[in-house]
């Protein structure tokens, strides 16, 4: 496959692959596994089901198509780039409208592969050949910003931009070319843009984060940078992206499809998925940590247990398995574990709010309110966007008496989770301790009409209230 190396584009029709001719040698033979022996066995499933089908018609380019997104979807790029060299020879002689959308796919194959002035030449290309395909124009701005193209980069990203304003990630891009301009005021306003499309996107608070340091503003931008931390740049969809995730298979496939599983609501779906891996992955994180956030969401809280006790001894070191194991020793009433293993997340993980915020619930277990308060302060202060993060530390300053600090913690969590109806009426005792009363009796008709009338503690507000 040396030639797929040393070719390069002239033109953005021909030249795309140089493999077949309209009459000529006959259609090459399909792009096969490198290495049978090394490959995941459901991935070579797949693969040797594509290529019998391709067998068949070898001149078929959607079957091309196929095994090229079969390939990339399984991240066996060498496979992957040779077969959509294939693919887009045999769609450029059927005039197909997706041709530009294949020479993207083998440019972020070719980028994959190292080859980095081959895939940008292939991305410019797909950008001529699809204009409207904003994936296009966003990863032709992102290669170009990585080579420090700024001109050129800003007006790929400001097309991508407008061609999916629904998307942050073109104008965290922006955010990016103004850093790399000093204009760091441009780039805060930027990147708050781009989090108020997202706020969960990191390269946005990460971006944020410098643009903040640059105008001074350390505390604010050590903060954004926390929360930035492990930051990847993302894609935006183009019309094969489904199709290729359907492709995805092979363990690292589960993985991924667990995690949805779970986030999705069906946990015990995750679990029937991860458990078969065990055999063969018994020392994986992912897998393991996965399996347990599972467990936990089933309620099978012991088994949780089990398997972060042996995650722990594979990997010592891993906050995000002792972050689950406190969770999970606190839901099992287990204390005394809590507070130990909550204090190795945090030894761990110290600007992790996470750690911060599971210690704290084991200090509660022990009201060891003073701790606790210390705790959550730090989580807030890490991840301000979490309102149970704020909910905790209003109750905790509810203990300490600080009542005044323990509903503006209500209201913030109230402002991030207005579907939190419980805040409701915990911010009213908090109100009504300082005299808010207005806002109290709000608060009371809320918590009555969400909790009931008759709930105790409901009518002890009301009772509160009114100076009984």
């Amino acid at each position: 496959m040396n030639y797929l190396m040393s070719s390069r584009l002239t033109l953005a029709f021909g030249l795309l692959g140089g493999v077949l001719s309209s009459c000529g040698p006959p259609p090459p033979p399909p792009v096969e596994l490198a290495s049978i022996e090394e490959t995941d066995e459901e991935i070579a499933e797949l693969v040797n089901k594509a290529l019998a089908e391709l067998r068949l018609d070898l001149e078929d380019p959607e079957r091309r198509v196929k095994l090229a997104l079969i390939y990339e979807a399984n991240d066996l790029w060498d496979e992957a780039h040779a077969a959509w060299v294939h693919a887009i020879e045999m769609s450029e002689e059927s005039g197909t409208a997706s041709l530009g959308v294949q020479v993207y796919h083998r440019a972020l194959c070719a980028r994959q592969m190292g080859e980095i002035e081959l895939a940008e030449e292939l991305m410019g290309s797909a950008a001529q050949l699809a204009p409207n395909l904003a994936a296009a124009h966003f990863e032709l701005a992102s290669m170009k910003l990585e080579n420090g193209e700024l001109e050129a980069s800003e007006g790929s990203f400001k097309r991508a931009s407008l061609l999916a304003p629904q998307a942050p990630d073109p104008i965290v891009g922006l955010a990016f070319v103004r850093l790399g301009q000093d204009d760091f005021k441009e780039a805060e306003s930027l990147a708050r843009r781009g989090l108020a499309i997202d706020p969960s996107l990191k390269r946005a608070r990460y971006g944020l984060g410098i643009a903040l340091r640059g105008q001074g503003r350390l505390e604010e931008a050590e903060r954004e940078l926390t929360l930035g931390l492990g930051a990847t740049r993302r894609s935006i969809s183009d019309p094969l992206s489904k199709r290729l995730q359907s492709y995805k298979t092979g363990y690292q496939s589960k993985i991924s499809r667990a995690v949805n599983l779970v986030n999705s609501g069906d946990p015990a779906g995750a679990v029937r998925l991860l458990v078969p891996l065990l055999d063969a992955h018994s020392g994986d994180e992912a897998l393991l940590n996965n399996l347990a956030v599972a467990y936990t969401q089933t309620g099978a809280h012991e088994k949780a247990r089990e398997v972060l006790l042996k995650l722990i001894l594979v990997k010592p070191g891993s906050f995000a398995a002792y972050i689950n194991l406190t969770a999970a020793e606190l839901e099992l009433g287990m204390n005394a574990e809590a507070l130990k293993h909550g204090e190795a997340a945090v030894r761990y993980g110290p600007e992790i709010a996470k750690t911060r915020f599971v210690r704290a619930r084991a200090y509660i277990a022990y009201k060891r309110w003073n701790e606790a308060y210390a705790d959550l302060k730090k989580a807030v202060q890490i991840q301000a966007e979490d309102w149970i993060h704020h909910f905790f530390l209003g109750e905790v300053c509810q203990e300490l008496s600080r009542h005044e600090e323990a509903l503006r913690a209500f209201e913030q969590a109230l402002l991030l989770n207005s579907n939190a109806r419980h805040i409701w009426l915990e911010l009213g005792f908090s109100a009504a301790y300082t005299g808010k009363l207005k806002r109290a009796t709000e608060a009371h008709q809320r918590a009555a009409q969400f909790q009931g009338a008759n709930d105790p503690r409901v009518q002890a507000l009301g009772q509160l209230i009114l100076g009984r």
